[in-house]
């Protein structure tokens, strides 16, 4: 756990600052990008990543990558507060950086795209096991094999060697890293169990929502299905788990989480994405450990899921306005 309470003070300070319903409600009486990106520079605290940048002529992926660079600006603002030599668990956000990175740059590889690295994460390059600058002119999975030549990534990536590269594989192999990386770092710290909860949840609804996704959309044998699974369980059973996978419907997984532990949040139906109900589950719990947890851990790892969730609403939002859909449709999509 960190020493320093002041990070953990600093990052609620942070999150009373987090956009309101109201706030939501006036970007979307908004008409254009532009004027999305004059609300949120004149009126909100998205002025320290959108100042200088001239809201009238942005484009909508530019200004995207600025409201995403937020998360990186306010991580880095939190390290300062973090006594690095006493605590290692600030890695997290660091590994997730790292293969986020490695994914996007693979996937532009693929798809012959140029690819530049956001505003902000140049000032964490020092924190991160490889050189994200020279990541970010490869242009051959082989240049990406010599980036991470003397890292951990080497062997999670050695596949790129093959002829024939599958990146879906690739990605879930970096997933698999990721969250095995998670569990030894939280087991790590002398209080765990909240932390570790918290993890474990958010891996069981990725583990559902996959399930369910599998079940209703592709044609995908339990075999399969077992394979593509991460991580441990925490409020589903193991035997409820493989019940889903072999022989229940989509219909029968959505009523069995209603009740369950989940079924405090539902109900569960199918007029949202199930994403969009696990992702109300991850905020409502974030939200309260945010005000009362205690250990300075997991206040830092529940403010910057807080702000990855706030940055996918005011996203929702810009994409929205671009394409004129109604408000209320856009509505549906925000979680706060």
């Amino acid at each position: 756990m960190a020493n320093d309470y002041a990070m953990a003070t600093k990052a609620r300070a942070l999150y009373s600052k987090h956009l309101s319903p109201q706030n939501y409600a006036a970007m979307l009486d908004l008409d254009t990008v532009g004027e999305v990106a004059s609300y949120l520079k004149g009126q909100t605290r998205y002025l320290s990543v959108l100042e200088g940048v001239n809201e009238e002529a942005i484009h909508r992926e530019f200004l995207e990558q600025r409201i995403r660079s937020i998360a990186m600006s306010e991580f880095s603002l939190l390290m300062r507060y973090v006594q690095k030599d006493k605590h290692h668990f600030y890695q997290f956000y660091l590994k997730e950086l790292e293969m986020n990175h490695l994914i996007f740059v693979l996937r532009a590889i693929e798809s012959g795209s140029t690819h530049h690295y956001g505003q902000f994460l140049n000032e964490l390059n020092h924190l991160m096991v490889f050189d994200v600058d020279a990541l970010m002119v490869c242009t051959t999975y082989q240049d990406v094999l010599k980036v991470v030549a003397d890292t951990e990534y080497r062997k999670v990536l050695g596949v790129l060697s093959s002829d024939d590269v599958d990146l879906s594989q690739v990605e879930d192999l970096l997933q698999a890293h990721y969250n095995q990386t998670m569990l030894t770092l939280i087991k790590s710290e002398e209080s765990d169990d909240e932390l570790l909860n918290i993890f474990i949840m958010q891996l069981e609804l990725e583990n559902i929502a996959l399930i369910y996704r599998m079940k209703k959309y592709f044609d995908v044998s339990p075999q399969d299905m077992h394979a593509r699974r991460m991580g441990p369980t925490l409020h589903i059973s193991e035997k409820k788990i493989k019940e889903w996978v072999e022989t229940a419907d989509s219909d029968t997984i959505l009523s069995d989480l209603e009740s369950s532990y989940y079924g405090q949040f539902g109900p569960f139906d199918d007029v949202n994405h199930i994403e969009h109900y696990f992702d109300t589950i991850r905020y409502k719990t974030l939200k309260r450990l945010m005000r009362f947890s205690t250990n300075t851990d997991v206040t830092l790892f529940a403010y910057m899921s807080l702000v990855t969730l706030e940055i996918k609403n005011v996203i929702d939002v810009v994409e929205g306005v671009r394409y004129k859909i109604a408000p209320q449709e856009i509505e549906k999509l925000l979680i706060y």
